[in-house]
């Protein structure tokens, strides 16, 4: 099986995954009551809680500042290595040194520790107990997955909370910047949908101005009666009694009635109807006219 153990305390980089990686110590659900020690992985159903020396990651992070840091344990939980089925679990990193992790009856990870010399070490959980008794743990390198969660120094994780604070603070003063922009965009849109409906009631408004107008002179200018020219329509009808079918209109205007009579009448038309003006025509013929005036008149 080997002393896989030993990649903690040699402190250089090892391949997993395809990938460079520092591992170091760790423990899972409960810390050592000595160091300042921080959380980087929540405890789920699934997961154990996670925690780190603070100098352990300065140091590495010292010597390989751009190498991922993971927690030896977080690595081997979170490739299921930990069989539930037995309480005492060991990993060497020597023939007498090494890791061990404690369960309860319920599969649950109680403690993480060290033993040296074949002999577990400041737990009061495994008194009694030997690590050639425990369950060795066998961890086939080739199929290891990296965590989803890198361990960081305290420090480190206050940096990332203010940065990401930042970035929301940037994010969130951007959407309002976009959200104005926006608003200002609809209300320049409005602005002009609302000229452009102004501008259209001006037009219409003027051509019903217009419509008004014009009506209003309609209204000025009509008629207060139909047209009637049956009056006229009689004496030009007298006249060509007197004169058979000789008759000519010269024109019927507004003011005088003219008409011309070709026949070369005897007598004077207007000895038969005084209300014309007549005209003899020397070369003969008469020239007969009167004023539209007399059509209100009766014969």
């Amino acid at each position: 099986m080997g002393h896989i153990g030993k990649i903690v305390s040699e402190h250089k980089p090892a391949k997993i995954s395809g990938r460079e990686v520092i591992l170091i110590r760790d423990y899972l659900n409960a810390p050592p009551t000595v160091g300042d020690y921080t959380q980087v992985q929540e405890r789920t159903d699934k997961k154990p809680a996670v925690y780190v020396l603070d100098e352990d990651i300065v140091a590495m992070r010292s010597s390989y500042p751009d190498i991922p840091i993971y927690g030896f344990w977080q690595l081997i939980a979170a490739n299921g290595f930990i069989n539930p089925s037995y309480s005492l679990q060991v990993v060497y990193e020597a023939d007498k040194t090494g890791f061990y992790v404690y369960l309860d009856e319920n599969g649950q990870v109680i403690e993480t520790g060290e033993f040296l010399d074949g002999l577990f070490v400041g737990s009061d959980s495994v008194v009694g107990m030997l690590p050639a008794d425990a369950v060795q743990i066998d961890v086939d390198f080739s199929k290891l997955k990296l965590p989803a969660v890198q361990c960081f120094s305290a420090n480190e994780i206050r940096k990332k909370l203010a940065k990401i604070k930042r970035q929301k603070v940037v994010v969130r003063y951007s959407m309002l910047a976009l959200i104005g922009l926006i608003a200002l965009g609809i209300n320049k849109g409005l602005d002009q949908q609302y000229k452009k409906k102004m501008a259209y009631y001006s037009e219409m408004d003027q051509k019903r101005q217009d419509v008004y107008s014009k009506y209003s002179i309609l209204v000025n200018e009509k008629l207060t009666k139909w047209p009637d020219q049956s009056d006229t329509i009689d004496r030009l009808l007298a006249l060509t009694k007197v004169a058979s079918y000789s008759l000519e209109i010269k024109s019927v205007n507004e003011g005088l009635r003219e008409a011309f009579i070709k026949e070369d009448l005897p007598f004077d038309p207007k000895s038969i109807y005084p209300w014309l003006d007549t005209y003899h025509i020397p070369t003969g013929g008469w020239e007969v006219s009167w004023s539209s005036s007399l059509e209100q008149n009766n014969e």
